[in-house]
């Protein structure tokens, strides 16, 4: 998944580095945010900044902007990007496989 920030795409990917760097940042376990509604803002511009750090050194792009460089150019919808590139890394918010019985 990418997201465009001041008109730049960047991957955005959540490794474990990424996703304790966010929890080392932050004091708030990953797997405890829900829903985008539910998180500060801090946590917030930090679970979009570990996720563009973290799609940029997995692509080999070099990536030096910090936290308070990006913080201007984000809004909610950045926000709601995250979360669902983060669902796709955890499984949540997929369909459950149903099993039919004969």
């Amino acid at each position: 998944m990418e997201l465009t920030v001041d008109g730049v795409a960047y991957p955005l990917r959540y490794s474990l580095r990424a996703l304790k760097t966010f929890e080392q940042k932050t004091k708030t376990s990953v797997f405890a945010l829900g829903e985008a509604n539910a998180m500060t803002a801090e946590a917030m511009c930090w679970l979009i900044y570990v996720g563009m750090v973290d799609g940029c050194k997995f692509e080999g792009i070099e990536f030096k902007k910090t936290l308070a460089e990006i913080e201007p150019y984000v809004d909610l919808g950045h926000v709601q990007q995250a979360v669902e590139a983060l669902q796709e890394y955890t499984g949540e918010g997929q369909k459950k496989a149903t099993t039919k019985k004969p």
